[in-house]
């Protein structure tokens, strides 16, 4: 964490992306837990906290739609989309 912070510090803000890996949904849960397993340090550090989640409708699954979940509170507010769709193939 601390190398990430000094990278950000050294690129005067530049915004990163990580990817986390988020626990198996408990038995009978519809939705799994999206917040990052491990230290709680990934827990607060982030700005923004988001998952991707499988979204729940007709056709959802054929169009790859994906819900956009925040997994914790926004420290300043951002318009952000609710969802996304996969794209067409790459070559």
């Amino acid at each position: 964490m601390s190398a990430l912070e000094m990278l950000r510090t050294a690129s005067n803000g530049a915004a990163m992306l990580i990817e986390a890996h988020f626990p198996h949904a408990a038995p009978g849960v519809k939705r799994r837990d999206l917040r990052p397993i491990g230290s709680s340090l990934w827990l607060r550090w982030p700005e923004f906290g988001f998952g991707l989640s499988p979204a729940d409708e007709m056709g959802a699954k054929e169009l790859r739609l994906m819900d956009w979940v925040p997994w914790r509170g926004a420290r300043t507010e951002r318009a952000w989309p609710e969802r996304f769709m996969a794209g067409t193939a790459w070559p």
